[in-house]
């Protein structure tokens, strides 16, 4: 079985392991990591690099 992985916007991502043969629903917070694994199905969860917050535009 291949291993997901998903890409995301926010440190916290919801995972219930999609489809009817799913799991619970568990929240996930990748804290200061950058990704997660999903106890249950084994998803991976990544952070998006955020590009261009850091910089001032006119």
């Amino acid at each position: 079985m291949d291993v997901e992985t998903i890409q995301v916007n926010e440190p916290v991502v919801a995972c219930d392991g999609g489809g009817p043969a799913g799991h619970p629903r568990v929240f996930l917070d990748m804290e200061d990591r950058g990704e997660i694994v999903c106890p249950y199905c084994s998803r991976r969860y990544v952070l998006k690099p955020v590009h261009g917050s850091e910089s001032g535009g006119t």
